[in-house]
């Protein structure tokens, strides 16, 4: 291997092999998975069909915000929030609220709906013919800004994975002039392998006239010395790497806390927590259930009247509501 004296010696990129998109694929793909499983439908009386298609309108919520179901052909067609044009008598556009009329209800729609001839049409909904049902308040989705926590927590990892790299290599060469291009390549192959085979560089000696001698060659090798190397032992102390785990729960504690997903905030309490601490600690994310419980309820009530049917949310730590 020949590698040119420009390629740096200590870029670890294709080393590590860190991947920043994966690693935000997999946290919202967890997170998702959390959020769908805080809720569940059951049938108390009539059509099994809500319940059986509810974590696609979890699905749905979770990421858009907020949609709409109409009955159309005897079953439930699911509109998703940029299909609705107008509610209320008001145009809707993506990232704009709802507004719901004095009596706190949704009273008309209009939607875009695939006609028999497979393209949408704008059709109009009264109140007895549709439910919208809203995410949060904010009528947004559910990770909306999570970026910029997991930009953090990538940079931390990022400099963790490095730092495992680098603590693997121990030896360090101080050599006293600029090795050939051949004996960089191997030291970089050395380096990638973690382990020195070679005792000198025999390519990289400075070029010298030997004297006395009619029609010497005016450059020859003989390679460094080893007195002229000196080696150095790279022993890491942890400090670092211990502060950026620090940092990262921190952050990652803050994540949680900002987007309602329930953790043990007393995890590092020494001792015992009563249980008035226990409540106060988890009361938060009640609360935070509280709100998306409350809109998926009535929602679930509406369509229930529709379709003649009764269903019971059960929603993480609220249970049955």
């Amino acid at each position: 291997m020949n590698l040119p004296i420009s390629n740096p010696i200590f870029d670890l990129s294709k080393i590590v092999g860190w991947s920043d998109i994966t690693f935000k694929q997999l946290i919202k793909r967890a997170f998702t998975s959390y959020f769908l499983g805080l809720s569940k439908i059951k049938i108390s009386k009539g059509t099994s069909e809500l319940a059986d298609n509810w974590m696609y309108y979890e699905n749905a919520l979770f990421h858009q915000g907020r949609i709409a179901v109409v009955v159309k052909g005897g079953k439930l067609y699911m509109i998703n929030s940029a299909e609705i044009t107008e509610i209320n008598g008001g145009k809707t556009a993506t990232g704009m609220p709802f507004e719901v009329n004095g009596y706190l209800q949704f009273h008309t729609m209009k939607a875009m709906i695939p006609g028999k001839d497979g393209k949408l049409h704008e059709e109009y909904f009264e109140e007895n013919n549709f439910a919208v049902c809203l995410n949060s308040m904010e009528q947004i989705p559910t990770l909306t800004g999570i970026d910029f926590f997991l930009d953090k927590l990538s940079q931390i990892l990022e400099a963790v994975a490095y730092d495992m790299e680098m603590s693997k290599k121990n030896l360090i060469f101080l050599v006293p002039e600029r090795p050939a291009d051949k004996d960089w390549g191997d030291m970089l192959m050395s380096w990638k392998q973690g382990i020195f085979a070679f005792v000198a560089f025999e390519k990289s000696a400075r070029p010298r006239v030997e004297a006395g001698v009619e029609g010497a060659p005016s450059e020859r090798k003989s390679g460094f010395d080893m007195s002229q190397v000196d080696f150095h032992i790279y022993q890491p102390q942890g400090k670092e790497r211990e502060q950026l785990w620090n940092d990262w729960q921190k952050i990652w504690d803050i994540m949680l806390f900002t987007y309602g997903v329930c953790f043990d905030v007393l995890m590092n309490k020494e001792e015992r927590a009563s249980v008035s601490e226990v409540k106060a600690a988890v009361d938060y994310f009640v609360c935070r259930e509280q709100e998306r419980a409350q809109l998926r309820e009535q929602f679930i009530r509406k369509v229930g009247s529709m379709l003649r049917a009764e269903y019971k949310l059960e929603y993480g730590r609220l249970g049955k509501l």
